[in-house]
């Protein structure tokens, strides 16, 4: 069944997408049936600057524990702590060669290599036994990646409160 969860939020920061980086707008956080990953729904995040067309796309679908897991590592790296997060990830991610399954979830507060600000929130969703081109990585705002996690929660609150979240903490 779907949910018909989505909510989208201004972005400000740098998105990789099929091509090359690019300046990101907007981010859409949904729950609902992924396209890729194996799973029933997951949380699907679609980075996107529309005035640029497909080419300014990147997304990724992560199962409920990977996306709270990211939620508190933008919480983390946004209160001071400077290590770098790295945890599994269950989920799938969109890049230039299509689409991959994912390993690995990394977050970090640093200066950014792309997005043009002083300090970003990194985030890269990668399988590295696949190569390079098997990975989705934003660089957004302090402002943005707050933005982005209480949709996050709010989503999937909307989807647990729906009954659509099974066995998934």
């Amino acid at each position: 069944m779907c949910t018909m969860i989505a909510e989208q939020i201004k972005c400000e920061g740098c998105g990789k997408g099929a091509t090359d980086w690019f300046t990101l707008k907007e981010t859409n956080v949904s729950y609902d049936h992924p396209f890729h990953a194996p799973l029933e729904h997951a949380l699907n995040l679609d980075f996107v600057n529309e005035a640029m067309g497909p080419g300014a796309w990147a997304a990724v679908e992560l199962n409920v524990n990977t996306a709270l897991d990211l939620v508190n590592a933008i919480q983390s790296v946004l209160n001071g702590d400077q290590t770098v997060k790295r945890f599994f990830a269950d989920g799938s991610g969109k890049s230039k060669n299509g689409w991959f399954t994912l390993e690995e979830l990394v977050v970090e507060y640093d200066a950014p290599d792309h997005a043009p600000m002083d300090f970003a929130v990194r985030v890269a969703f990668v399988n590295e036994s696949r190569g390079a081109n098997a990975r989705v990585e934003v660089e957004i705002s302090a402002d943005s990646a707050m933005a982005m996690i209480e949709t996050i929660q709010d989503v999937l609150e909307k989807a647990d409160a729906g009954g659509h979240i099974v066995d998934a903490y």
